[in-house]
């Protein structure tokens, strides 16, 4: 075991953190005479296992005058609880598994629909919700295994289902495409190809006209002309605002 928690109001409630999968902890109702896993890490279905690495990263802390109820972090993104003694766990965000952006240009408020919110997150994806941030949803956003990392992105101001994020991960430096969805991400497509060892920093649509696209790297500027389908590029001009 790597982490031994007991709760301070019922010595028979233990709870276990170990180094091995699937769910790397365990409960006790009876003082540690039995075991038992948690039957649900994830409810809300925003996979945890992809957060970090682990459901549970950290010591598990028990509530102070309720045995059945404690939390822990979860993969180094967000706390989960459990209000029945370790059995099932729950965001205690509401589904906001929580994390890093990377930018001005990681993050989009919807100005047709003031509760509609959309981050794109380092490490974890794209989040969005519809209800000013009481409940979130994950988006799923990989065209390749493992690009879980979207640094930039942006929703098209007039039409929420076209969304369009550079996407990726830290492999070689850097590797970074730019991927776009015109069904609110039920499918996506690659509109540019990996940039090796350089991270995008910008993305954004023309609020007058949405046809125009903008994105740039630490160096380099690209425009896109039809709505972030197809891109050219501007050597030299690297784009901070439009």
């Amino acid at each position: 075991a790597k982490y031994v928690s007991v709760s301070p109001a019922n010595s028979s409630y233990v709870y276990v953190r170990v180094d091995r999968q699937p769910h790397h902890f365990f409960y006790s109702h009876d003082g540690g005479n039995t075991w038992r896993e948690p039957g649900n890490v994830d409810v809300g279905n925003l996979l945890v296992e992809k957060c970090g690495g682990s459901p549970a990263s950290s010591r598990i802390t028990p509530h102070p005058t309720d045995p059945k109820t404690g939390w822990v972090q979860n993969g180094g993104c967000a706390l989960i609880e459990t209000t029945d003694g370790g059995a099932t766990w729950t965001y205690a965000g509401n589904g906001y598994m929580g994390g890093r952006v990377s930018s001005k240009s990681a993050y989009h408020f919807d100005a047709q629909n003031l509760g509609h919110w959309t981050y794109f997150m380092i490490d974890t994806g794209i989040f969005t919700t519809q209800d000013f941030g009481n409940t979130w949803r994950k988006i799923d956003h990989r065209p390749r295994p493992g690009d879980w990392t979207t640094l930039v992105g942006a929703v098209d101001p007039n039409d929420a289902s076209v969304i369009v994020a550079a996407s990726g991960n830290w492999n070689n430096g850097g590797r970074y495409q730019i991927i776009r969805t015109a069904d609110g991400g039920t499918t996506w497509q690659v509109v540019k190809p990996y940039i090796l060892g350089d991270r995008y920093m910008f993305l954004a649509f023309n609020p007058r006209d949405t046809t125009h696209v903008y994105a740039s790297t630490g160096s380099t500027g690209f425009i896109s002309r039809d709505n972030g389908v197809t891109w050219t590029e501007a050597p030299g001009k690297a784009i901070r605002a439009i």
